[in-house]
């Protein structure tokens, strides 16, 4: 089960954005990733003031990052530094962040896997993807929805949007 525990020691109400790496890091690249994350929140403001903010990075390849600003919200631009240190966290490190359209899921292995939405749709059509398959939401986008990051997918709005089956069909 994906759990973000240092995240949710944050206000409920704290922005979330949930970022996928197109590989699995390595043990130092995943060092690398968080030392520069953190440098930048240690000195991350929004239009002159502090953000309060937490990173973490979790199965090798699922970034997520909570931040809050007392008494306002996150600017544009102060949002914008975040994905600017990602993307050249990502080129320094030779890898991509995938888009916000990816899904992320839990293979029949307990590994999790990211793709985009056509290979997502083909592994539902191929049965490899079922109403019970793990999926992790990257959409969401308050620490308070933590709680249902990780769900079988026919409880998400993956079943919806993909025509999973609520139920698995044995042939």
């Amino acid at each position: 089960m994906t759990h973000f525990s240092k995240i949710s020691r944050l206000p409920q109400e704290a922005r979330l954005w949930l970022y996928a790496c197109d590989r699995v890091l390595t043990p130092s690249e995943q060092d690398f990733v968080m030392t520069r994350v953190q440098a930048f929140m240690d000195t991350w403001t929004s239009h002159g003031r502090p953000v309060l903010a937490a990173a973490e990075l979790i199965e090798g390849r699922l970034l997520g990052i909570a931040a809050v600003v007392e008494e306002a919200d996150i600017s544009g631009c102060g949002i914008d530094k975040s994905v600017h240190i990602l993307e050249g966290i990502g080129r320094a490190m030779d890898f991509r962040w995938m888009t916000g359209l990816s899904i992320a899921y839990r293979t029949d292995k307990g590994e999790v896997q990211v793709v985009e939405r056509p290979e997502f749709r083909a592994l539902v059509a191929a049965g490899r993807v079922l109403g019970t398959t793990p999926v992790i939401d990257l959409s969401l986008t308050q620490v308070a929805d933590l709680g249902r990051i990780e769900q079988e997918a026919r409880e998400t709005w993956h079943s919806r949007v993909f025509g999973i089956p609520s139920t698995n069909l044995v042939a």
